[in-house]
This record gives structure tokens, C-alpha cells and sequence, in this order.
């Protein structure tokens, strides 16, 4: 089985431990900012030591390799998205290597018509690179486009509940995707708003036309992509789920 192994800087003596439990296999390994998607070509699985920004980050740019996580340090990293931990991973890493595989819902976006080459596993942020500046745009969502004025919107999936649009209060049905505009602002050009939230089906999609510049960011860890005042961003579910090992 050829292995790529995903890591966070600060834990080389765990990482040893990792790969001598792998050393029947192919390894090759990787730091999480030297990640590129010719890394991923001809691997049967991907296995991230770190937390959850580190499994983020790996899925960006993984179409089709199942993923399993280790969290080295479960007292001090979240760990949602990993199955194991430093204390566990001997037993469960034996039961990954049996590949049973879960799906999940991951979103595409493209800028100006232009698709960007990540995914987002959690949800995607647009809005003015400083979030204490006011962010102007269309946003549409089937038959329905309203002008608004926010702090920016927030698009996630169905896992990206357990992060920050489920602590902005939107919870998200399994198989749909939802959105959230943060912090509306109402005055005398913006009196009332109709799309401030929703769930989506897996076949639709959102549209906003930024008109003052914007970024998108990824998962709170991708690079920044910039927006320029008057074009759009399509946002919709990828047809690349993520091969996540359910144990």
C-alpha cells in the first residue's frame, strides 16, 4: 500500500513511532505547507498527524484518497475530523488500513467562471479581508438575489456544523449545504432582508456579486483568494467527496 503521511511541525518523535507502524508499506511524507496535489497521485491512503487545521488542509487539494487522522495531543487539539489518538492509534490505524469509507459533502467554488483547485470540507468565508469593514454585494440563491451589507457570508456542509456557522447558529441537515450572512446590516438602503440563512438542496447553488473587493478563504487555513468589486463567485457541492474512514 503506498502511504502519504501529512504532519504538523513539533511532532517528529510521534511521526517516527507513526511510520515504523507503516514500515511494511510505501511511505512518503509531507509537511502540511508543502502540500500540492501531484502528492496525492498513486496514494491508497492518507494519514494526518496533527489536528484538525492539519486534516483541513490535507483534504484541499485530495479528490479520491481515503484520509484517517491521528491527534498526537487530544488534551490540547480538537480533533474532530481524527479517529484516533497518540494514546489509541496502534489498534485503529490496523482497522484504517481495512479502508471503510464515508463520504463527505465538500463545496467548489469558482470566481469570475474560473474553478479555484481547492475544496472545503467545513465551509467557505467571503467577505473584506478586514472583517471590521462593511462588505457589499448581491447575493442569489435559486430565484431569489437581494443586495446586502454584512460582515460577510458563510457557506458550509453538513460537518462544517460542528465549527464556526454552527457557533454563528445555523445547524445543517445531512445531504444539504447551508448559508449565513454575518452581522446584516440594516439601515436606510438595506430596511429588511430575505436570505439571511438557509439550507440548500445538493443540486443548487449560491451566487454573490461582490461590489466592493473581497476574499474567499477555505476552511479558515487555505491562502486568500482575492475578488475584485463587481465579480462573481459561484458556490456549490464539489462531485469530489471526501474518502473519510469511518471506524
Amino acid at each position: 500500500m503506498n502511504i502519504l503521511v501529512i504532519y504538523q511541525e513539533g511532532f517528529s518523535e510521534v511521526l517516527e513511532e507513526i511510520c515504523n507502524q507503516l514500515q511494511e508499506h510505501s511511505i512518503e511524507r509531507a509537511e502540511r505547507s508543502t502540500l500540492d496535489p501531484e502528492l496525492y497521485q498513486d496514494k491508497d491512503l492518507v494519514v494526518v498527524v496533527g489536528g484538525d487545521g492539519t486534516f483541513l488542509r490535507a483534504s484541499h487539494h485530495n479528490r479520491q484518497v481515503p484520509m484517517f487522522g491521528i491527534n498526537p495531543r487530544p488534551n490540547r487539539k480538537e480533533g474532530f475530523y481524527m479517529q484516533s489518538s497518540i494514546d489509541n492509534y496502534k489498534e485503529k490505524l490496523q482497522q484504517a488500513l481495512k479502508l471503510n469509507i464515508k463520504k463527505l459533502l465538500r463545496l467548489e467554488i469558482e470566481i469570475d467562471g474560473e474553478t479555484i483547485p481547492e475544496l472545503a470540507l467545513n465551509d467557505v468565508y467571503i467577505g473584506d479581508e478586514k472583517p471590521y469593514k462593511m462588505f457589499n454585494y448581491d447575493i442569489e440563491v435559486g430565484s431569489e438575489k437581494e443586495f446586502q451589507r454584512s460582515s460577510g457570508v458563510l457557506v458550509a456542509t453538513p460537518t462544517g456544523s460542528s465549527g464556526w456557522i454552527g457557533s454563528a447558529g445555523l445547524d445543517i441537515e445531512e445531504n444539504r449545504f447551508g448559508f449565513l450572512a454575518r452581522e446584516l446590516y440594516t439601515g436606510r438602503h438595506t430596511p429588511g432582508y430575505n436570505l439571511e440563512k438557509g439550507l440548500l438542496q445538493k443540486n443548487q447553488s449560491i451566487k454573490i456579486t461582490c461590489k466592493t473587493d473581497a476574499i474567499v478563504v477555505l476552511d479558515s487555513v487555505s491562502q486568500e483568494y482575492r475578488i475584485e468589486g463587481g465579480n462573481e463567485t459561484l458556490i456549490k457541492i464539489s462531485d469530489y467527496n471526501l474518502k473519510y474512514i469511518a471506524i
